[in-house]
């Protein structure tokens, strides 16, 4: 964070966790169609607050706030637009591990959150503002696949590819174990992101999501879901493969005694 250069590019969101003096930027205002990217607040666990603070650089301000403690119920917080900032209020009584602003700031000095007027810890907390909002692009088609793994190499993951057309940043995939949504960390090509040198290269078709396999999933119903949506086609045909890495070599001896 020292750098000038990195700096003042201002692509890191640990540059609203530590002082004054550095700006995470908002590189994209409208993405590909759904509208504006929201900024997003991760916590890290549930926590207790009465407030949380944005000291802006000019620019984009947000108009609506919401919080959660699950990412399935959100519940609208009242947002006061200062001079050179932004309090939000956060519910009485209710934990909060998520926090989306519609729509994401222009420039971001620092963001805290007090209990009365003690600054909470920020170590573990994270943003991103590189997505919009899926009610102004939600899935109009949906692929569907039960599976079970009866056993898995270490190093596996799961291959979900999108053969064809489906739009740029127009489906997505995931899956469910035992009925309990998981995401896909990784993708080619890459998730958008706040690039330090070069962009990330879009494209509008052959999407395939990585999703790493864990003990838990073994032995258990995995259900394979690729989400179209609105803004997307459904020009595409999903498949899901299983690979490891790296290779996962066994040696195993056999030892042979005379009777």
């Amino acid at each position: 964070m020292e750098q000038a250069d990195f700096k003042g590019r201002g692509v890191w969101d640990r540059a609203m966790f530590d002082d004054l003096g550095t700006v995470f930027k908002k590189r994209v205002g409208k993405i590909n169609g759904q509208g504006n990217a929201a900024l997003r607040l991760d916590l890290g666990a549930h926590t207790t607050m009465d407030r949380l603070t944005l000291a802006l650089h000019g620019g984009t301000a947000p108009q609506r706030a919401e919080v959660s403690d699950d990412l399935q119920t959100w519940l609208p917080a009242a947002i006061h637009r200062e001079q050179d900032g932004l309090t939000m209020q956060i519910p009485a009584g209710k934990p909060v591990h998520y926090i989306r602003m519609t729509p994401a700031p222009d420039d971001i000095a620092e963001v805290n959150g007090y209990v009365g007027q003690k600054r909470l810890d920020r170590s573990h907390w994270r943003a991103s503002n590189l997505f919009g909002e899926y009610a102004s692009d939600p899935a109009t088609a949906a692929w569907s696949s039960s599976v079970t793994l009866p056993e898995a190499a270490r190093g596996s993951y799961l291959c979900i590819a999108l053969n064809g057309k489906h739009g740029v940043e127009g489906a997505y995939a995931a899956i469910r174990v035992a009925g309990r949504p998981v995401g896909a960390p990784d993708r080619a090509v890459s998730y958008l992101c706040n690039p330090w040198e070069y962009f990330v290269q879009q494209t509008d078709s052959n999407y395939t999501y990585f999703i790493p396999v864990t003990p838990d999933m073994v032995g258990k119903p995995l259900d394979v879901v690729a989400l179209t949506l609105r803004n997307g086609h459904n020009d595409y045909k999903p498949e899901v493969w299983i690979s490891s890495y790296p290779t996962p070599y066994e040696s195993h001896t056999l030892e042979l005694k005379p009777q």
